[in-house]
């Protein structure tokens, strides 16, 4: 993408995820996600919903929070799906014109727990159509800089990183290994939807070892899973 819209991306990716959970029937509603079994595909929404109301209302203590999450989550508890699908397309416009003018840094944001969470609601009936989209190219690109900034603070050697048959080296320096597997995996992986042994199971050349404690961005699972 040479030039990148932040905004029509975090809108294209609200629509796919409104459009995806109105499409679920009732069972795959109930279910627990996978990636996240505390909640089913109807909390997930909440939250991502949750947001943008919170974000006009100012209400940004504790922002990223587990209780800030809850919150969003319990306040929708008895409303339908097309309740919560029309309470965020009032609400996500107005926080796409303030992303818009704030500039890519909060969109970016968005996009990221979004793309996250997307992943996470197509993972209950197995849907992978977005795994190849310009959004999950942009987040993979956001995830891998920080990748980067993670291993230069922790000192660790440079990583070389070969996605899909793409390949950049990640961090100062020559790299001392090379991970190879497809670009979900690494998205995944990055953004603690799979455990240490499943990041060690990928194609290393070296060492894996001085980059588990820097791998993902957050905490990552103790379980495996596989999407």
């Amino acid at each position: 993408m040479d030039e990148i819209d932040y905004v029509a991306l975090y809108r294209e990716t609200r629509e796919g995820m409104c459009a995806f959970v109105s499409g679920l029937d009732e069972a795959h509603l109930a279910a627990r996600i996978p990636a996240a079994p505390e909640w089913t595909a109807h909390d997930a929404l909440a939250h991502v919903t949750g947001i943008c109301a919170d974000i006009l209302a100012g209400n940004l203590t504790d922002v990223g929070g587990d209780a800030w999450t809850a919150a969003q989550v319990d306040a929708r508890r008895d409303l339908s799906v097309a309740e919560i699908v029309a309470e965020w397309a009032e609400t996500g416009p107005q926080v796409e014109a303030i992303a818009a003018a704030a500039g890519p840094a909060m969109a970016m944001l968005l996009i990221s727990d979004l793309a996250t969470h997307t992943f996470d609601v197509r993972g209950v009936s197995g849907d992978t159509s977005t795994r190849d989209s310009d959004t999950a190219a942009l987040v993979y690109d956001s995830y891998v800089a920080s990748l980067a900034t993670r291993l230069e603070a922790a000192g660790a050697p440079a990583l070389r990183v070969v996605d899909d048959g793409h390949e950049r080296v990640v961090g100062s320096g020559e790299p001392s290994a090379t991970v190879r597997t497809t670009r979900f995996e690494l998205i995944r992986a990055l953004s603690g939807r799979r455990n240490a042994d499943q990041i060690r199971s990928y194609d290393w050349d070296g060492d894996s070892e001085p980059y588990m404690s820097s791998f993902a961005q957050y905490p990552m699972r103790e379980t495996p899973l596989v999407e």
